[in-house]
């Protein structure tokens, strides 16, 4: 299973990290940022396929110290900084502590909760990363269930995942799908999944917690590596 688990890793980075889906989607670190126009000659539309919101998997907790500092900082010089030296470490065939720090950090879309990192058809031929983003606000502020603010950003979300499926993309086509998803998950928040944006700021506009610094980008930060580097010592550090 770690063999497979890295295997994911390796996979899903394609050495591009930084795309965001911070508020439409979540967070999809396989997708980079759009750098080039759009290839697409028409309005890239959401699909009018109807959309029956899902419960999503429990976070699988908060400090679980499962990893040292010293394994967090190996595993994100691997799958962050792409070190060939650290990736090699990693592959350590008899370092069960080792194993499960990377266990509690890198989980598939199947199991029955998630951790930090989230495998995206983790089965098929083309997984791609997002991170737990839902799941980190309810650890932080100590929710759950159907009402819960982490929930409720779920299903704006996945709303927009399956209006927007078509353009997803896969590892071959980065660059030249990523525009049209870009551009059909914006008209996608102002349309077919509006009521579920609506209802998330509306209750969840005013979050405190001291520990939401962990679940979202802040100010300054011009890529995803240093939220991934917090959200993923969050759930399994000290």
């Amino acid at each position: 299973m770690r063999t497979a688990i890295l295997a994911l890793t390796f996979a899903s980075c394609g050495g591009e990290i930084g795309g965001s889906r911070m508020h439409d989607a979540s967070l999809d670190e396989s997708r980079p940022d759009v750098l080039d126009a759009s290839p697409y000659d028409a309005v890239c539309a959401p699909s009018g396929a109807p959309f029956a919101p899902w419960s999503m998997p429990s976070p699988s907790g908060a400090h679980q110290r499962r990893c040292e500092v010293t394994q967090l900082d190996l595993y994100h010089q691997c799958v962050i900084d792409q070190s060939v030296t650290a990736c090699a470490q990693l592959m350590c065939d008899s370092c069960p502590a080792l194993h499960s720090c990377i266990r509690c950090i890198a989980t598939t879309d199947w199991e029955s909760t998630w951790g930090p990192e989230v495998y995206e058809d983790g089965t098929g031929p083309n997984p791609y990363l997002r991170l737990n983003l839902e799941g980190c606000i309810n650890l932080a502020t100590g929710q759950s269930g159907p009402q819960s603010c982490g929930q409720r950003l779920f299903d704006f979300n996945q709303c927009q995942a399956r209006a927007c499926q078509a353009y997803q993309g896969t590892p071959t086509c980065w660059k030249e799908c990523a525009p049209c998803w870009k551009e059909c998950t914006a008209i996608a928040r102002t349309g077919v999944c509006k009521t579920y944006g609506d209802t998330y700021a509306l209750a969840c506009s005013n979050l405190m917690s001291p520990d939401l610094v962990n679940c979202f980008q802040q100010q300054g930060e011009t890529d995803l590596k240093p939220l991934r580097v917090r959200m993923n010592t969050y759930f399994c550090g000290p």
